[in-house]
């Protein structure tokens, strides 16, 4: 029409049916958690309410799940606070996080997730400290990891 609008098409949004959501559904539920965890922060609004519907499925928290999204925000404060807010999880998923942030490329990330996770009953904590002690490039993060392995023995 005449009096239409233009709207540029990276505007646009396209909404799947009810029926392409639901087979996106049952093609994502055949993945693993981890890997929805990892596609999560990457895809777009519909995609991830439906990874959320699946990994809800599987026990997974509000809670968590928002916890999951603050950790690939490009804020360093944001990152950091995710370590302060772990205590609301179970051990096992605050763990999980930890590990992800121990990967982090800010350097106090890494040094304030590894101090975390050396007050968790971690199982494999020494193994996880010496490959931190050899491979960390920032000397204070290795020196810690160093401290736990230690402690740790």
């Amino acid at each position: 029409r005449a009096n239409s609008p233009v709207v540029p098409s990276d505007l646009v949004v396209v909404i799947p049916t009810p029926a392409e959501m639901e087979r996106r559904l049952e093609q994502l539920d055949k993945l693993a958690s981890e890997i929805l965890l990892d596609r999560l922060p990457l895809v777009d609004f519909y995609e991830a309410g439906v990874i959320r519907e699946v990994l809800r499925g599987r026990g997974f928290k509000d809670s968590h799940l928002a916890i999951l999204q603050q950790i690939t925000s490009s804020d360093v404060e944001v990152r950091l606070q995710v370590i302060q807010d772990l205590s609301e999880l179970p051990a096992g998923q605050a763990r999980r996080i930890l590990r992800t942030l121990l990967k982090d490329k800010n350097a106090e990330v890494r040094y304030r997730s590894l101090s975390a996770m050396a007050t968790t009953q971690e199982p494999e904590l020494f193994e996880l400290a010496k490959e931190i002690a050899i491979s960390d490039r920032d000397s204070r993060v290795a020196e810690l990891a160093s401290r736990i392995m230690r402690q740790a023995r």
